[in-house]
Order: structure tokens, then sequence, then C-alpha cells
């Protein structure tokens, strides 16, 4: 009778264990079904400041860029400033392109004269030859 009495206070002690833990298991079933509301409060200054600070960069840098340059082409025979300079600069221009196209133009006539020139003298040469190698084939 004592080991029924003992299995009988094991089942008793399983049944009560049970009981609490299916509690248990209600309990938290019921706050699973109502849940807290979770209350965050989030400081969003810091981050508002840092974008208005991005926001104040990027319209600096906006009106800090190199506007689009316009550059018009004249052919001024009168300066409208410093004439003086203006001469010089342009004067400068042609006078060295006129050296240059100088030095270019003239070596490129030589070289067409002398070369013409050499043609003609090779066929005299040629001319030349074949009246000598006559005249040593008659006498």
């Amino acid at each position: 009778m004592e080991k029924l009495t003992c299995e009988r206070a094991k089942q008793i002690d399983l049944v009560t264990a049970a009981n609490a833990i299916s509690g248990q298991v209600e309990d938290f079933k019921s706050e699973l079904n109502k849940p807290k509301e979770a209350t965050i409060i989030a400081d969003t200054r810091p981050v508002q400041q840092i974008e208005q600070k991005g926001l104040t960069d990027i319209k600096i840098m906006m009106g800090g860029q190199p506007k689009s340059i316009v550059r018009k082409f004249q052919i001024l025979l009168f300066p409208e400033k410093d004439a003086r300079l203006f001469y010089k600069v342009v004067f400068s221009r042609w006078f060295l392109w006129l050296a240059v196209m100088l030095f270019l133009i003239n070596p490129y006539k030589w070289g067409i004269h002398y070369s013409d020139t050499q043609k003609e003298i090779k066929l005299v040469q040629v001319e030349n030859d074949r009246i000598r190698k006559a005249w040593d084939y008659y006498v």
C-alpha cells in the first residue's frame, strides 16, 4: 500500500505541475492576445539638422558652380579696348604664321625647281651621250 500512496502522491504532483504549467501557458496566450503598445520616443532633431545642413551645402555648391561661358568669334579691325595689346597679339600671330608659311612654301618651290632642273640636265646628258656615241661609232 505504501507503493500505491507513493505513486498516488507522484501522480498528484505531476497533475499539479501540469496544471501550473497549463495555467502559465494560458496566461502567456492571454498576454499574446493583448499586445502592449510600444511607446517609442524617437528624437529626430539630429537627423533633421543633418538633413538641413546637407541641403544648405547643396545650395551653396549649386550657387558656387561656374556658369557656362559664352564665347563669341569676332573679326575686329578696330578693337573696343586696349588697342595696343590687341594689335600686338594679332599682328604677332599674323607675322608668325606668315613666317611659317614662307619657310614652308619656299623650300617646297626650291625643291620642285631643283627636281625639274635635274630632270632637264639628265635629258640633255642622255642626248649628248647619244650624239657622242654616234660620232665615236663613225670615227
